[in-house]
């Protein structure tokens, strides 16, 4: 099973190399925009390993947290709180 995911993300990994490599210039030139406009972006790209690895052998967390999202009420500045189904809508 680990074999086939791997392969299959490697033949991914090869189409979306490959269209990248067919983009060439507009390619660099959105790579050097997005440099500009978000420098920072390593900030979000910072992970803790080990958790990460706990958090994929134990998806339950992360999955509750992802269907409970939108049911709870969130504060927002103004004092009031709402429903993400709300703020939708």
């Amino acid at each position: 099973m680990k074999k086939l995911v791997l392969a299959v993300v490697l033949v991914l990994s090869a189409v979306v190399l490959s269209w990248l490599g067919r983009q060439g210039t507009r390619a660099v030139a959105a790579l050097i925009v997005i440099g500009i406009v978000m420098p920072s972006i390593g900030l979000f790209l910072l992970v803790d390993a080990a958790a990460f690895r706990i958090y994929l052998r134990r998806p339950t967390i992360v999955l509750a947290a992802t269907a409970w999202t939108p049911i709870i009420p969130t504060p927002t500045p103004h004092g009031t709180s709402q429903t993400s189904a709300r703020a939708v809508g």
